[in-house]
């Protein structure tokens, strides 16, 4: 799923699962978007962040069935940096260092142009009600 240049949106009860090795979830929107009860499992990347527009990511699980990154952030050069709050999601587990490692921000290189806050973690999976793709459509209409 790719969210792009759409405005303000907001995606809620969704479930994106990727086994080709791409991205889940792909975010390069300039305006706010928020991400509640969904599901973004990938055996690549989970999450490309490369977004100009903070929002609000609650609830979500964000799981990876391979070993890349659970969020890769962009490396845009910006007059700012972005930190993004993404505590309270669930990520398949809660060793912190292990999320820590597979989250690339502001952390791991200097010209990272956001910085992820993933704590504190949910206890547990949260509960996400799954919708079709042609759902996920509807919500843009």
């Amino acid at each position: 799923m790719s969210i792009s240049d759409c405005g303000e949106a907001e995606i809620n009860d969704c479930e994106v699962i990727r086994d080709d090795g791409g991205y889940a979830l792909r975010l390069t929107n300039n305006d706010p978007v928020t991400l509640i009860n969904n599901l973004f499992q990938s055996n690549g990347p989970v999450i490309q962040l490369a977004s100009y527009g903070l929002g609000t990511f609650r609830d979500n699980h964000f799981l990876r069935t391979g070993t890349d990154y659970w969020i890769q952030t962009s490396t845009h050069s910006s007059f700012h940096d972005h930190i993004i709050d993404f505590s309270g999601n669930w990520w398949g587990t809660t060793a912190v260092e292990e999320i820590a490692e597979g989250i690339w921000d502001c952390e791991d290189f200097d010209t990272a142009y956001n910085c992820v806050i993933f704590e504190p973690i949910a206890d547990g999976p949260v509960s996400v009600e799954a919708h079709s793709l042609s759902g996920v459509k509807d919500l843009f209409r």
